[in-house]
């Protein structure tokens, strides 16, 4: 319908001048969606140029649409202006910005907007409370959570959908309470492939693989046909409890009894189980025999593998495929970098982090959310502005004194870097989220927090320490893994 004046796309005309057909709503509607999907951005924005110039941002598919599309880029602020400026806001339109907000790791945001909605007297469909329960999970929000849940079931007295089912157990498991996971597992009927796999997730979450292989013997025994997923969480399973053997077993019987053809995503779950096991070289010849081609996924499975194992001839091979395919993810080289470090070639160390600036990558900032009352508590690295940040630093340093005192012995600050570094210092954000629980909420309330990095070694020690000197029940989701710190362990085995 439209073409160029020129090969530059500079401006606009139509193919047929005589006749020309004006693109309408449902149009830019189409074309938006389009360029979401293949992330064109630069399109993207261009079509909302050509949507303002020809009133059609009125239109509230499109302007629902363009704000899915900034959302999708990372582009939230423009999201938000979008907006602002609809007049007659309806629940897609919400749900737009809702996603967009959750989607850029911005869930309290998202939570804080679905409340704004609730007080505009629009009702929340089904991907609302979807989208409201994800972000409560991402913030270890409970008690919101807890809400979502009596809303649920006003809302739909005669049983509700099995993908909220899904939605309320992700959302308990990542909030700790995978007792009230299960719950929803059981009282779930009719219970689909879904539901015994976001119930196995869960578990796997936790670090609880026998839940995982439990669930499956049951799963075996019902009517229900498991599906490449089940073997994804059964296999991570196996590599979570160190089942060498047995997930080959599982992968075997994949095609041969249950006719399911392994996929990469199998193959890299295969190879994660023998990197762990040290079996770098075997990983290998089995990428090699693979009738697929690996991807970032696999060769980054191998690189982690790697830094477990400080094994550089390995790494080196499997970060050469890495840059290759995946040449713009920064934790690649971070971890890449940090297989130098391990073995004291910090001039190869720093030489790989000069390669990320000079290519202009630069490492997201750390984030923990700490979820207390009504509200999350956000704590990005460097960011002092928090209005207790005075009593938390307080905090903070009486109990390094405590720790000092008791002769704890602090482990390695990562990221690895070849100068001092005080091992006592308020490192991560972590540590400022714990503090802020220790002060701010009552002796007996489980502290709840989330980041959006893996735990280093030292604050995964440090918080053992404190679940134990203050005798308080500390959960923290990295990302990673679920680690439920008690009494002084964590529920990870500090394996993570």
């Amino acid at each position: 319908m439209q073409g160029s004046s020129d090969a530059k796309a500079k401006a606009w005309r139509f193919l047929d001048n005589s006749s020309p057909i004006q693109p309408t709503g449902t149009t830019i509607t189409s074309v938006l969606s389009l360029l979401t999907d293949l992330k064109l951005d630069r399109l993207g924005k261009e079509v909302h140029c050509y949507a303002l110039k020809n009133g059609l941002t009125s239109n509230i598919f499109v302007s629902s649409k363009l704000v899915d599309l900034y959302g999708k880029i990372g582009d939230v602020t423009s999201a938000a202006n979008v907006f602002q400026k609809i007049g007659n806001k309806n629940v897609v339109t919400w749900n737009s910005l809702l996603a967009a907000y959750k989607h850029n790791k911005k869930a309290e945001v998202a939570l804080k907007l679905f409340s704004e909605m609730l007080e505009s007297n629009l009702h929340p469909n089904l991907v609302t409370v979807q989208i409201a329960l994800l972000s409560c999970g991402m913030t270890m929000a409970l008690g919101y959570g807890r809400e979502l849940h009596s809303y649920i079931t006003k809302s739909w007295p005669g049983g509700f959908p099995a993908t909220l089912a899904c939605a309320l157990m992700d959302m308990y498991g990542k909030c700790g309470n995978i007792e009230d996971a299960r719950l929803v597992f059981e009282c779930t009927v009719p219970k689909d492939i879904t539901v015994w796999n976001t119930m196995m997730s869960c578990y796997l979450l936790h670090r609880m693989p026998m839940g995982v292989i439990d669930l499956f013997d049951c799963l075996e025994q019902s009517n229900i046909q498991p599906d490449p997923i089940t073997f994804i969480l059964l296999l991570s399973a196996c590599k979570q409890e160190g089942l060498l053997e047995e997930a080959r077993g599982y992968f075997n019987n994949m095609e041969d009894v249950y006719g399911i053809k392994p996929t990469l995503k199998h193959y890299t779950c295969m190879v994660d189980i023998m990197g762990s096991a040290g079996l770098l070289a075997e990983s290998l010849t089995l990428i090699q025999e693979m009738p697929v081609e690996p991807d970032a996924c696999l060769w980054s499975t191998v690189l982690k593998a790697c830094k477990l194992h400080s094994n550089l001839e390995v790494g080196e091979k499997a970060a050469k495929a890495l840059f290759k395919v995946e040449p713009n993810n920064t934790s690649n080289y971070m971890v890449f970098s940090n297989i130098y470090a391990d073995t004291g070639l910090w001039d190869s160390t720093e030489a790989v982090r000069d390669a990320m600036t000079e290519q202009g990558l630069h490492v997201e900032k750390q984030c923990s959310w700490l979820y207390h009352g009504t509200a999350v508590h956000p704590f990005e690295a460097g960011d002092l502005s928090h209005p207790a940040i005075d009593v938390i630093l307080s905090t903070w340093k009486d109990l390094t004194t405590r720790m000092e005192q008791s002769g704890y012995s602090p482990r390695d600050i990562e990221p690895y870097c070849n100068v001092e570094a005080d091992p006592f210092s308020c490192h991560h954000t972590e540590k400022f989220a714990v503090c802020y629980g220790l002060i701010s909420m009552n002796d007996n309330e489980p502290i709840r927090i989330s980041k959006n990095f893996r735990m280093c070694m030292e604050c995964h020690s440090s918080i053992k320490f404190i679940s134990r000197d203050k005798n308080r029940q500390i959960l923290v989701s990295d990302g990673c893994t679920y680690h439920r710190f008690k009494d002084g362990t964590c529920s990870c085995g500090d394996a993570w």
